[in-house]
């Protein structure tokens, strides 16, 4: 293609699997937004932006009384680029876009659905589970308000630098381009965000895992998968208890009780444990959902991910014992959320 050769007008499956940022001329953008395959606005909230047509190349925008708010045409200098027609003054800016819809006819029968882990939880145990029973993973790895685009990344690289590939962009936004048959994953520990997907009638699989387990798994990734920081780079000079306090001294807590609470208190939830054992419980899923994922589960199980290790977890176990280590978890909280959740194990 030449230097001067036109750009070729988008479609509407190009427009509805793009996020846009909208706002007016000359100033800082609203909001992100997206166009549903149903002709309904996503992400963005306003009663003068609640749906849209898109015909003849012209985008128009109607309010929640069906008027006209906003007509926008492509720009010929950049694909999916709307700029202003005969009504406003608003620009559309494209922000990500995916591909189409790849999965086979059959999975527009299933669900779209949003995997939604505590770290370590088994977010591509899940993950596995469901390619296992045919959805198709879009590899996003969404938090509350950006996600690592990890399309083309072999798996075994996708942890070491992620952040080379952030995006900034609200994660319900991203969510609104999952079609049925798709998912995406991640750790959104805002429950608005969470909340706009499931108004969009996606299914969130939410799973929380022991915390004393968390942080010693978390302590093994941060050490094999992940570039470290120059703390990291000390306690990692350790070993055995040593290295465990020490990575006790770094690990976020706070923040991941904080988002395993929020899990608790408004979702439905699984725990990682009963996922490794095979037990899929019902919770509020739907009953195609839950049918693919007990029948995933099992199929995943063992399988290589891109964070499975296989390890024996026995070392960091009489950790939990130390005295110190044990006044850490009770001091943080951990301990009376773990009794909650795993009374089988309150004497741990």
């Amino acid at each position: 293609m030449s230097e001067h050769a036109p750009i070729e007008p988008s479609t509407k499956t190009e427009l509805t699997r793009t996020v846009f940022r909208f706002g007016l001329m000359g100033h800082a953008p609203y909001r992100y937004m997206s166009f549903g395959e149903n002709g309904k606005i996503r992400g963005y909230k306003h009663p003068n932006e609640h749906s849209y047509t898109f015909k003849d190349g012209t985008l128009s925008i109607f309010s929640i009384l069906w008027k006209r708010t906003s007509t926008f045409k492509e720009s010929g200098h950049m694909k999916l680029l709307f700029t202003p027609s005969t009504i406003g003054e608003h620009v559309l800016e494209p922000v990500f876009s995916l591909g189409p819809l790849q999965g086979p006819e059959q999975a527009k029968r299933r669900p779209r659905v949003f995997v939604n882990t505590v770290a370590k939880a088994g977010t591509y145990l899940v993950a596995q589970a469901l390619i296992e029973t045919g959805y198709t993973p879009l590899h996003l790895h969404l938090a509350s308000q950006h996600f690592h685009d990890n399309r083309g990344v072999p798996s075994d690289e996708i942890h070491w630098d992620p952040n080379a590939r952030l995006v900034s962009c609200p994660a319900s936004a991203v969510a609104g381009l999952i079609r049925p048959g798709e998912f995406m994953v991640g750790h959104v520990d805002d429950p608005n965000e969470l909340s706009k997907m499931r108004s969009m009638g996606i299914e969130i699989i939410s799973v929380i895992r022991h915390p004393y387990d968390q942080a010693a798994s978390m302590m093994h990734f941060k050490a094999t998968k992940i570039k470290p920081k120059p703390e990291d780079r000390v306690w990692q000079s350790m070993s055995g208890i040593d290295r465990f306090k020490s990575f006790l001294l770094v690990h976020d807590s706070d923040f991941w009780l904080t988002f395993s609470k929020t899990i608790t208190e408004y979702f439905p939830f699984f725990r990682f444990e009963d996922l490794l054992k095979g037990k899929v419980p019902n919770n509020g899923q739907s009953r195609k959902l839950l049918s693919d994922l007990k029948d995933g589960i099992v199929k995943a199980n063992g399988k290589k991910t891109s964070t499975y290790s296989g390890r024996d977890q026995s070392e960091v176990e009489a950790f939990y014992k130390d005295h110190v280590v044990r006044r850490y978890f009770d001091d943080c909280g951990l301990t009376e959320f773990a009794n909650l959740h795993w009374p089988e194990r309150a004497d741990d």
